[in-house]
């Protein structure tokens, strides 16, 4: 998950990916619309359907939308469930079963909060959350912000995504499919700085290979949701 065009080596593969690419874009009218505004980072139209943002997020970042799509909430407020089932699972030094590598990756990930939380005195429950939320949710967005632009010319630059970043039976949006990695490079820049924040200290903080540039760039991440761009395949590879 950490090639952010998706594609994948090898001569049979490459044919394959090859034709994938071939495939015609579906623009339906509102991402073409989009489309023609992208440098005034003109945001989507709200979802018909819409949700109250977490308390989660508006504790730690005031000024982002008091509502967004219904789906994003979803999706965001499965993170904090899953967050919540393993503290309360493995928190008081619950059995796991040793032959199972996933249960033992999640007890690992529950105790080594509780010891973070007493060596900085915080919650460990707080902790965990935001380990599933700047880590899990985010995923690696700012590698596919920071870490891959160094690889790529000016050619590759100029190409249209469209279908490249189509994986896993999951679809890139309209959105993404119709911009250039520079158009979309650029629309991640201007949000970045409408949300208040500094593109070059959040490239600092990237090399410091931990949560902090995630902690960082949520409210970018979040209104890059909101004008219309899917978690995944769009921002997280």
């Amino acid at each position: 998950m950490n090639n952010f065009d998706g594609g994948q080596k090898g001569g049979s593969k490459n044919i394959l990916r090859e034709l994938e690419l071939k495939k015609p874009v579906r623009i339906d009218p509102h991402a073409a619309e989009i489309m023609k505004k992208w440098k005034n980072i003109v945001p989507q139209e709200k979802a018909k359907e819409t949700a109250k943002t977490p308390e989660w997020i508006l504790k730690r970042y005031p000024n982002v939308s008091k509502e967004l799509p219904k789906h994003i909430v979803d999706d965001f407020n499965a993170q904090l469930e899953k967050a919540e089932r393993l503290m309360e699972k493995y928190g008081k030094g619950g059995l796991f079963d040793t032959k199972g590598i996933t249960d033992r990756i999640n007890c690992h990930r529950v105790q080594h909060s509780i010891k973070k939380a007493r060596v900085e005195n915080r919650n460990a429950f707080e902790l965990l959350e935001e380990s599933f939320i700047f880590a899990d949710y985010m995923n690696n967005f700012s590698y596919c912000i920071f870490g891959r632009m160094h690889i790529y010319t000016k050619e590759d630059m100029k190409q249209k995504f469209g279908n490249m970043r189509d994986s896993g039976g999951y679809e890139a949006s309209d959105l993404l499919k119709n911009q250039t990695r520079e158009e979309f490079h650029d629309v991640v820049k201007k949000v970045i700085k409408e949300c208040g924040l500094s593109y070059e200290e959040a490239k600092e903080l990237y090399e410091k290979k931990d949560i902090s540039v995630h902690q960082y760039l949520f409210p970018a991440f979040l209104k890059l949701m909101e004008m219309g761009y899917k978690r995944y395949p769009d921002l997280i590879a």
